[in-house]
């Protein structure tokens, strides 16, 4: 896609949004809308350095980067752009991130795996030779976490959301005791989606950007996994639950938000 798109604006300024890609969350589906719409005035992948430190005229970044580092980012670079991003139910979250590590496990994926640091490798291996429809083994694999899986699986969203503020880290589990935090690092934000109102969300940046968004067919960046973590079960959800207090909180707070939105399409009014 070229920069000549007939339905771009032609004042839409450089370094004007920023879209934090919550992992999961269907964000990969919101990228290629965007990319779609903006061709090369869209950049997504930011998480890479050479991507972020790019001096081409992008109107609207993407990426897997953390809040407080892409503060640091815009004061850095002078930049004031509106920031949006896009949560999921955290049952749902969890476990498509566990499933979308697991299949790296495939023989076809081990190429891939490979190219991994080890202690991701570690991770993926110990999801590999988890039994994920047995409660109590997966009870035991998210029990267990090492700084690397906190990273991964406990409360993932709000990471997102708090890690570097105020001494949180990455190698600590979160707690309902950070939800001030949380509700801080909200208020950053333009909009927050919801994944359940996909079409809500790419209303609101359509009126955001002045232009006119296309969605594609399809979920992009499925999990190729071919085993299921069935939260239907009581005991599997009981399971998951256990690295999801914060993210719970959170998912509730802006839903309720967003449902209050004049972006959303479940509105009764």
């Amino acid at each position: 896609m070229s920069d000549n798109n007939d339905n771009l604006r032609s004042d839409l300024p450089s370094n004007a949004f920023f879209f934090m890609h919550v992992s999961k969350t269907a964000g990969s589906y919101v990228n290629e809308t965007l990319r779609t719409a903006l061709g090369n005035r869209f950049l997504d992948h930011c998480e890479e350095p050479g991507r972020l430190a790019t001096t081409a005229p992008v109107s609207l970044r993407s990426g897997h980067i953390i809040l407080s580092r892409w503060l640091e980012v815009e004061q850095q670079r002078g930049w004031s752009p509106r920031r949006f991003t896009l949560i999921r139910d955290p049952i749902k979250q969890l476990a498509s991130h566990i499933l979308w590590l697991d299949h790296y496990n495939l023989p076809q994926f081990f190429e891939e795996r490979d190219m991994f640091k080890e202690p991701t490798q570690h991770v993926i291996k110990t999801i590999g030779s988890t039994n994920l429809s047995d409660p109590e083994e997966l009870d035991r694999f998210l029990t267990d976490l090492d700084a690397i899986g906190l990273r991964y699986f406990d409360n993932n969203q709000a990471r997102y959301f708090v890690d570097g503020f105020e001494g949180i880290g990455s190698d600590r589990p979160l707690h309902l005791g950070m939800r001030d935090q949380a509700l801080q690092a909200v208020e950053y934000f333009a909009a927050i989606g919801i994944n359940d109102d996909l079409p809500g969300f790419i209303n609101m940046l359509s009126r955001e950007l002045g232009i006119p968004l296309l969605t594609p067919d399809q979920l992009i960046n499925k999990a190729a996994a071919v085993r299921t973590i069935d939260i239907k079960d009581p005991l599997v959800k009981r399971a998951l639950k256990r690295r999801l207090s914060l993210d719970l909180w959170l998912y509730d707070t802006v839903y309720e938000k967003w449902e209050k939105s004049i972006y959303s399409l479940n509105k009764d009014n």
